[in-house]
């Protein structure tokens, strides 16, 4: 099921799919990390250039392999780069991380930029659910 809801203005729309509401950013230069840390519980698909480059910085062992692809180990629920200091998450290997964490909290759907609403750094607006909704 798929759901989108317009605004003439532009702002925000948001798309059902998967069984998240993603919002269309229009302000995409506004975006500022809070170094939560909730992204990088997030199960990462790493593609093969992605792995030659982590392995290229020295590092081993860093993935799984589940239905023939890969994703970054996820040790107690977490990013097996993600450290911890003074209050603040960062990822060990911030300058070379996979394209999916790079782009993260930014998904591309259908030529549209949108926000996946599991970050925590956008205040997501208030939708009132009227009508106007397609099924």
């Amino acid at each position: 099921m798929e759901v989108v809801r317009s605004n003439p203005t532009g702002g925000i729309f948001f798309l059902l799919c998967l069984g998240f509401i993603f919002f269309k950013m229009s302000l995409v230069d506004d975006f500022t990390c809070l170094r939560c840390g909730r992204c990088c519980r997030l199960k990462v698909r790493l593609s093969l250039e992605d792995i030659a480059r982590i392995r290229s910085a020295g590092f081993d062992d860093f993935f799984v392999v589940e239905d023939e692809n890969f994703y970054l180990k996820r040790p107690y629920g977490y990013c097996i780069f993600l450290k911890y200091k003074d209050g603040q998450f960062s990822c060990a290997i911030h300058d070379i991380k996979p394209e999916g964490c790079k782009q993260f909290p930014f998904v591309v759907k259908e030529g549209e930029i949108l926000f996946d609403p599991r970050c925590r750094a956008f205040s997501i607006p208030k939708v009132s659910f009227k009508s106007d909704l397609k099924f």
